[in-house]
Formats: C-alpha cells, sequence, structure tokens
C-alpha cells in the first residue's frame, strides 16, 4: 500500500514561503543587530583608549616642558658660576 501526499494548494505554499522568509529576515536583522552592537563597542573601547593616550601625551608633554626648563635654569646657574669663577681665575671644565 503506497502513501499518497496530496499536492499542497498555492495559498499554503505561499504561506510557508513567507513564514520561511519571514524567519530568515528576522535572523539576518538579529545578526547584524548582534555585529552592530559588537562594533559599537570595540569603537567605544578605541575612543576610552585613544583618549588616555591623548591624556598620558599631554602629562608626557608638560612633564618634557618642566625638565627643559630645569635644565635651562641649571644651564644658566652653571654658566653664571663658570664666569664668576673664570673671573678669579678658575677654570671649569664641562663633561
Amino acid at each position: 500500500q503506497r502513501l499518497v501526499i496530496p499536492p499542497l494548494p498555492p495559498l499554503a505554499l505561499l504561506e510557508i514561503w513567507a513564514s520561511v522568509t519571514i524567519s530568515e529576515r528576522v535572523r539576518v536583522e538579529e545578526k547584524e543587530k548582534e555585529d552592530k552592537a559588537a562594533t559599537d563597542k570595540e569603537l567605544k573601547a578605541l575612543e576610552v583608549k585613544i583618549k588616555a593616550l591623548e591624556e598620558k601625551w599631554l602629562t608626557n608633554s608638560e612633564e618634557m616642558q618642566a625638565l627643559k626648563n630645569k635644565y635651562e635654569e641649571l644651564n644658566s646657574k652653571v654658566d653664571a658660576l663658570d664666569r664668576e669663577l673664570r673671573g678669579r681665575s678658575i677654570y671649569v671644565v664641562r663633561i
């Protein structure tokens, strides 16, 4: 005895096709949302890193300027001392 399955009517086929298509579209949209959320999270992390690097650069720049100022101040004092000692006929050899 053979089992005979009658063909589905066109409307039923259309409903099945629409259901599958909608389900697939929903899955694709969910995947796109997940991908966008992951990308947004990565971008936010990069923004935080960039901000930290900018602050570190600014701090380093300020420290470098302070060191440069201190060097110039000390160099000026050495020059003044050198001039004073030369006036006394004592010579300073810089290394």
